[in-house]
């Protein structure tokens, strides 16, 4: 706490820490507001990627302008630290919400799925898909408003789910088979994840549970979804409706969009229903 960095931002303390560097609750006092400050540091300075997705994340996110999508501020570089700003969310992730309450009731998870939603058309609406959909990167605020965060591996045109060293990224628990295989994404990628997301959320647990990375991934490609009810039974149809047309293994058998999945919600009761819009008319 006190550490003054590029001479505008006054840490306060600390707000998570992983292998890529920190995130800090820091006072901006250029702006008169209180950010995160994202730092890449130490070893993970070492790896060009890691600041290539640094940089890469607040290019993109600055390109959407949306309520439910965390405001990107700087990007900076300084005595070897390499930081973003960005909203500060005061809050919980959806994660630790799962993990507080073991699973989230249908009529609960509905006003933050209709958010997430929103967040997610507008990103692929500036032609982005986010690739790393996953509870840790969807925070909720005090008032029940979604924030997604994270676009650190996002990309902007299509391109296959594995790097040039062929290291698949993304999270496997929520990751679409195209993705595991390494084949072409587009924003049908995003709403696998999202289907993933949700059914974590309504069961408790991830569509396909494992052992390893590796068990997981092959499970999205070749395994059997289990129905959500036969998990927990007072999971509304409409929902499992939902989910199991997002959870399709091939793109093609998906909702087309993020859009449609949340005209299904939209309903709320009887069956889902079948999306009468366009179809996606761009790769992103």
């Amino acid at each position: 706490g006190g550490t003054r960095v590029a001479g505008r931002f006054v840490i306060e303390r600390l707000l998570g820490a992983g292998g890529m560097g920190a995130v800090y609750l820091a006072r901006d006092e250029q702006l008169g507001e209180q950010v995160a400050l994202k730092v890449i540091a130490g070893l993970a300075l070492l790896d060009p990627s890691a600041a290539d997705r640094l940089r890469r994340e607040t290019t993109l996110a600055r390109k959407i302008s949306h309520p439910n999508v965390v405001r990107m501020h700087d990007l900076g570089e300084e005595h070897g630290l390499l930081f973003v700003s960005m909203e500060y969310v005061a809050g919980e992730s959806l994660a630790a919400r799962i993990k507080r309450l073991g699973a989230i009731p249908a009529s609960q998870l509905r006003p933050l799925a209709l958010q997430l939603c929103e967040g997610l058309t507008a990103a692929h609406a500036c032609g982005i898909i986010h690739r790393d959909l996953k509870p840790a990167n969807i925070l909720i605020d005090a008032n029940e408003r979604v924030k997604l965060i994270d676009f650190g591996i996002a990309r902007s045109e299509l391109t296959a789910g594995m790097t040039a060293t062929n290291m698949v990224i993304g999270t496997p628990d929520y990751m679409a088979p195209e993705q595991v295989k390494g084949g072409a994404l587009d924003a049908r990628t995003d709403v696998y994840a999202l289907g993933a997301v949700l059914y974590h959320a309504l069961t408790g647990r991830p569509p396909f549970p494992g052992e390893t990375p590796i068990a997981i991934g092959l499970a999205h490609c070749q395994d059997p979804l289990v129905p959500p009810r036969q998990l927990r039974p007072e999971i509304p149809a409409a929902w499992e409706a939902v989910l199991l047309r997002a959870l399709e293994k091939t793109p093609v058998a998906r909702w087309p969009s993020v859009a449609a999945l949340q005209a299904a919600l939209d309903v709320g009761v009887g069956e889902a229903p079948t999306w009468q819009g366009p179809a996606p008319t761009a790769r992103l």
